[in-house]
Parts: structure tokens; sequence; C-alpha cells
């Protein structure tokens, strides 16, 4: 098991606890760390992906008539060979350049009944653990229909709320007189 922390924790307690419970036997033992422990990018390009597959889920609400849900895609590498090309974005994780697929976690979910026409890259972020990088993609699609097909208006109207007045809040440990 491997973990990532801001400093030595001065109680340990609760970290030794999920060692017993995950089964780590391997003693604990910190290391400071010299650089960000996550590499975070943005595809400013939005580079539309080759869908090949999809991760799925069944719906999880009782009322939902649609069955499956589409929570993530498979896609071709958008930047295969990487390390041979100028046109990859730096953030990009290099261990992603042998890789022909890629899983990416939808943004916005939707049923699998309505697929759309169009998914994009929409950011990645990796991180290093003691043994190994980890990469999370991140896309979403940009189709134009709602929820049922209906097109979204084109402007929304504005609503005017009236400002709430906040509840005073009283202590919950008042000091006692004269100290």
């Amino acid at each position: 098991m491997s973990m990532q922390l801001i400093g030595i924790p001065v109680r340990q307690e609760s970290i030794r606890h999920l060692c017993d419970v995950v089964g780590a036997e391997d003693p604990i033992f910190y290391r400071p760390r010299t650089t960000a422990s996550i590499t975070r990018g943005f595809a400013d390009d939005r580079i539309e992906l080759d869908v090949i597959g999809f991760v799925t889920e069944d719906t999880r609400w009782a009322r939902d008539d649609e069955g499956e849900w589409a929570t993530g895609v498979v896609v071709r590498n958008p930047y295969p060979d990487s390390r041979r090309r100028d046109d990859v974005p730096e953030w990009w994780p290099e261990m992603l350049s042998d890789q022909e697929l890629i899983v990416c976690e939808l943004r916005s979910w939707h049923p699998m009944s309505r697929p759309k026409k169009t998914y994009r890259l929409w950011n990645c972020e990796s991180a290093w653990t003691s043994d190994a990088q980890i990469a999370r993609s991140l896309a979403d699609w940009d189709d134009d229909e709602g929820p049922r097909g209906e097109r979204p208006p084109r402007s929304l109207p504005i609503v005017e709320v009236d400002a709430v007045p906040q509840p005073k809040t009283t202590p919950r440990w008042k000091k006692p007189a004269g100290l």
C-alpha cells in the first residue's frame, strides 16, 4: 500500500488501522517528496476521441427506466507514440504513449439507450506512487441535445431572488463569567 500525505501525521492510529483492514503487512515508513504528487493537464483544444467501447453501470435509482448508463469510454489513444511527436501536450503522461487503448471516465453520464455523437478529451491527471505511475483521463460529450433528445433553450430567463436573511448563530460554548 502506498499513500501520499502532506507531512508526517502526528497520530498514526488511523493509518495503522487502515493497514490492518487491507492486510498491508509491510512496516510503515515515511519519506519526503520533493515534487508535486499529482500532475494535472487540461485539453485546451478538446481533441475528439475515437470511441470503440463503453464502461457501463446499471442504474442506481429506483424510478429510472433507462437501465444501463455510460460512465466511461474506451478510446484509441489520442497521442500514440507520443515520445516521437512534438504535438503532444507536456501534461500528457509519457507512460501512455505505448498504449493502444485508454479508458476515460465520463464527466457527464448518459443512458446507453442515447449514445452521443462526439466525445472529447477533457483532462488527464497522473500521480506517482512509490512504485508506479497512475493516470486518470476524463472525457465529455458535446452533443447539443437535452436529456430526452430535446434541444436546450437558446437563453434562460433571468429570475431575481430576494436575499434570504441568515439565521443568528449561537456559540456552542460560552466562557463562564469571571474567567
